[in-house]
């Protein structure tokens, strides 16, 4: 995949090889001989798991998840990126989604480092839906969902996004779910803000304009990371008159979670994203930086992570914004997962929480019902 030349910030001696290879085998080692003990632990007292209400099964591959995830942030695992279709399984197609004109990239879209390059989208439809990306639907809504991730890792393909697309096509209602394939910030071809903002906007264009889906029918969705970057075009939509509005948006605050994954990723994500500007920049940083908005949101949060005060207190912010003097009040509604933890529609069925995500779509489905203008 061709990328931005912007030159990746010198890795952590333990990132080089052979020193990388050698602490993999040595970090893998340590978490076989401590599952047993995890084994024991979760399995025999309720009391000393993460949270005392999760079952075992949640317990023990959450802990698990913590400390692969932890690894990979150590090493800096280098993540690259193609844009070739690869082997797609089901009801999934593969397409690139164009730049479009540079006067659509505005404000800190605009950038003299980081320019818009083609972004593959994967299309993921029911199994009695015919749409493809030659033939999208030609009613109902659309979801373009951006992936998790801290930024440094992910593709939205079928082995990460096929779990969450298969639930928001099964309850959520939706006719399709585009999910972007947007430039990561890490090794080997990093591309930090404003490239991954860019992707999406580009993605969200390819749908109104190439594909021609009226923007009413398209709903902005993302997970962790990616909700950061769905709140992107909307900000963007907002001050560009030209950009066409989208129907209703799904907006997952992120957030660094109590127990899951580990706070390094976070740190990680954040310092490889956030190279080219400050972190606290309105377009990086949610919390803080209300911005006024047509478009409903539904955040939904975990009520098991560290930072689920700041995401509420983000979703506050956005109820009613100061601008020009004058109060404006947003469209928002705030759903919890009850003691879940953080991004279950991308882990959930790893970790055994499918009937949380199953509740969650279901009420995504609702809220968007309920929200059409269509």
């Amino acid at each position: 995949m061709t990328q931005q030349p912007v030159s990746a910030a010198t890795p952590p001696w333990i990132a080089r090889q052979p020193l990388s290879t050698i602490y993999t085998l040595y970090y893998v080692a340590t978490i076989l001989a401590r599952i047993p003990y995890w084994t024991l632990k979760f399995g025999l007292f309720s009391s000393l798991r993460p949270v005392p209400t999760w079952t075992f099964k949640q317990s023990l591959m959450a802990t698990l998840t913590k400390v692969l995830v932890h690894m990979a942030c150590v090493t800096e695992k280098p993540t690259r990126l193609s844009l070739e279709p690869g082997k797609a399984k089901g009801k999934e197609t593969f397409c690139i989604a164009p730049t479009a004109s540079k006067a659509d990239y505005v404000g800190p879209l605009k950038s003299s480092v980081v320019s818009p390059a083609p972004v593959g989208i994967t299309c993921f439809t029911a199994p009695t839906t015919t749409a493809t990306h030659e033939k999208p639907p030609s009613s109902s809504m659309v979801m373009l969902h951006v992936h998790g991730g801290g930024f440094v890792l992910g593709d939205g393909r079928g082995a990460q996004m096929g779990y969450g697309a298969s639930m928001l096509l099964e309850h959520a209602g939706v006719a399709c779910v585009y999910s972007p394939q947007y430039r990561l910030a890490c090794r080997p071809d990093p591309v930090p803000f404003p490239g991954a903002l860019q992707d999406v906007l580009t993605s969200y264009l390819y749908l109104v304009r190439g594909l021609g889906i009226p923007a009413g029918r398209v709903v902005l969705s993302g997970d962790s990371a990616g909700a950061n970057l769905a709140r992107g075009p909307g900000v963007a939509v907002g001050r560009a008159r030209p950009l066409p509005r989208p129907g209703t948006g799904r907006h997952v605050q992120p957030a660094l979670p109590d127990r899951h994954p580990a706070p390094s990723f976070v740190r990680w994500g954040a310092a490889a994203y956030s190279r080219l500007v400050p972190a606290s920049d309105p377009y990086i940083s949610p919390l803080g930086h209300p911005f006024v908005t047509p478009v409903p949101l539904f955040v939904n949060l975990g009520a098991a992570e560290v930072l689920e005060l700041d995401g509420a207190r983000w979703a506050r912010e956005m109820r009613t914004v100061e601008t020009c003097g004058e109060k404006r009040k947003n469209d928002i509604e705030l759903h919890y997962e009850d003691g879940a933890p953080h991004d279950t529609l991308l882990v959930g069925a790893n970790l055994g929480w499918e009937d949380s995500v199953r509740e969650v779509t279901t009420k995504i489905g609702e809220f968007i019902r309920r929200k059409s203008i269509v």
